[in-house]
């Protein structure tokens, strides 16, 4: 980690004939979208799995980003990080992206206007306390799960 040792960032890394071969990972701080950008070039068609959790877009959840889009603004956020996404995948690669049921109509309708099969919704049953685990839930959680 050279973010400790400034001043000599450049001769560590200089040790190194191809540094991205001798490293079996990347980090990047970055805005989820930026880091995408970066990613790409390196990963398109290489990736078997993208797994995210996105923001839900609802204001109960305590979180500290922006969370309380407008429907059209947050699919318009999904939409530009998905089809970066599943620019990455390999021929045989799959997409999973967590949601609730306050936006899942919507980016089940998004992931329907890609070229990504569907292989189906993982639903289940929160047991939020609003109802102290009785009776019919009100809240669920889902992965929509696209594979080709």
């Amino acid at each position: 980690d050279t973010r400790h040792f400034h001043d000599m960032e450049g001769d560590l890394t200089a040790l190194f004939d191809h540094l991205d071969d001798a490293l079996d990972g990347w980090l990047v701080k970055s805005d989820n979208y930026q880091a995408l950008l970066t990613l790409l070039p390196k990963y398109q068609g290489r990736v078997d799995c993208v797994h995210i959790d996105p923001p839900y877009n609802t204001d109960t959840t305590g979180f500290l980003y922006a969370n309380t889009y407008q429907h059209a603004s947050w699919l318009t956020m999904m939409e530009n990080r998905v089809s970066i996404s599943l620019g990455m995948l390999s021929r045989e690669g799959s997409f999973l992206c967590h949601i609730d049921e306050n936006e899942q109509e919507r980016l089940h309708l998004l992931f329907e206007q890609s070229s990504i099969p569907n292989a189906g919704t993982i639903v289940w049953d929160k047991r939020n306390p609003m109802n102290a685990g009785r009776g019919i839930a009100t809240q669920h959680e889902y992965i929509i799960w696209r594979s080709k």
